[in-house]
C-alpha cells in the first residue's frame, strides 16, 4: 500500500505487481456505509431474541445465561435471605397504622387488657419485665396465646448505660430464656427501660430497639382522663404509642382510645406490623421512635 497525497489515492501492490489504487473519497464513503449498517446489525440480531422467554432469580452475584433455539433465557438463583425479608415486607398500601404498646408488665391486670384488646380485635406489643414475667407466666402465655407481641424489657428494668457490656447482655438475655420456656420463642424487640441507650448497649444487644414517639406520661399523672387527651392530641399515623399495663387507669382509657382512633381512621397493630404495613425492614442494633 501506498498513500499518494496530491493524487487523492492510496496505490495497493498484488502479488504479481500490478496496482490497484483507491481513492480517498471511495474509503470514505465506505467507512460511512459500514457505520450505517451497524443499528441494522444491531436490529436484526435482536429480532432473534425471545425476550419474553427471559427468566430470572438471583443468587448473590452468580448469573447463568442459557441459550435456547427460542431465544436467550437468562436465570439468576434467588438469595434466600433476600427472599425471605421481600416476604416479611410489604409495600404501603396508603393506610392509617398505630402501635399500642404496653411496658412493665406482665401484672395482675394483664389479662384484663388482653381481653379488652381481643374484644376491639387490636393486637398490641407488650415490653415485659423478667423478674415479672416469673410471677406471671401464665399472663405472658394468655397474651401470646392471642396474638400479642411479647418483647423484651429486660430482667430487672436498670438503666442500661450504667452496666457492662456483659450485664447489658444477661439483662436480655435472661429474659429471652424464660420466654423460650413459656411461649417457645425469645423476643424480636427489646426496649431499654426509659429509653437509656448507648453505643455500648446498642451493640451488646443483637436485637432492633423499639422506643415511642407518643408518650401518654400515664406512670406521671395516674389520670385517665389526661392519660386520652395526651394520647389523642399527640398521635399521627405511623406513631408508637407508650403506655404500661400496670396502672388501672391506663387499662381505663385503653378503651376510649381504641374507639377514638378507629373512628379517626387508624389501624392498631403490633410493631412487627406496623413496620411491614409500611414496608420498613427493621435492623439489629438500631433504634425505632416510629415512622
Amino acid at each position: 500500500m501506498k498513500p499518494n497525497l496530491r493524487s487523492g489515492y492510496i496505490t495497493f501492490y498484488k502479488k504479481d505487481n500490478k496496482k490497484i489504487k483507491i481513492s480517498y473519497i471511495s474509503i470514505l464513503f465506505l467507512i460511512i456505509a459500514m457505520l450505517m449498517l451497524i443499528p441494522i446489525l444491531e436490529n436484526t440480531i435482536s429480532s432473534f431474541i425471545d425476550y419474553s422467554n427471559i427468566n430470572t432469580t438471583i443468587q448473590g452475584s452468580d448469573i447463568e445465561i442459557n441459550i435456547q433455539s427460542s431465544g436467550v433465557k437468562a436465570e439468576f438463583v434467588e438469595n434466600e435471605e433476600e427472599k425471605d425479608e421481600e416476604e416479611n415486607n410489604v409495600v404501603d398500601d396508603g393506610q392509617k397504622y398505630v402501635a399500642l404498646t404496653f411496658d412493665d408488665g406482665p401484672g395482675r391486670y394483664t389479662k384484663e387488657l388482653v381481653d379488652l384488646l381481643v374484644k376491639n380485635n387490636v393486637k398490641a406489643s407488650f415490653f415485659m419485665i423478667g423478674e415479672n414475667i416469673q410471677n406471671y407466666k401464665n399472663s405472658v402465655k394468655y397474651a401470646y396465646d392471642n396474638g400479642m407481641e411479647i418483647c423484651n424489657h429486660t430482667q430487672s428494668h436498670k438503666n442500661l448505660k450504667n452496666l457492662s457490656k456483659e450485664d447489658v447482655k444477661n439483662e436480655i438475655n435472661s429474659v429471652d430464656d424464660i420466654l423460650q420456656k413459656i411461649i417457645g420463642q425469645k423476643s424480636k424487640y427489646y426496649r431499654s427501660p426509659g429509653g437509656n441507650q448507648n453505643e455500648c448497649v446498642l451493640s451488646a444487644i443483637d436485637k432492633p430497639c423499639i422506643l415511642w414517639n407518643v408518650d401518654t406520661r400515664d406512670w406521671e399523672s395516674r389520670d385517665t382522663e389526661k392519660i386520652i387527651k395526651k394520647t389523642l392530641n399527640d398521635v399521627d399515623d405511623g406513631d408508637i404509642i407508650l403506655m404500661h399495663e400496670i396502672y388501672k387507669t391506663t387499662i381505663d382509657a385503653v378503651q376510649p382510645i381504641i374507639d377514638e382512633l378507629k373512628k379517626r381512621g387508624y389501624n392498631i397493630v403490633t410493631v412487627t406490623e406496623l413496620y411491614n404495613k409500611k414496608g420498613i425492614p427493621l435492623e439489629n442494633g438500631k433504634v425505632y421512635y416510629g415512622l
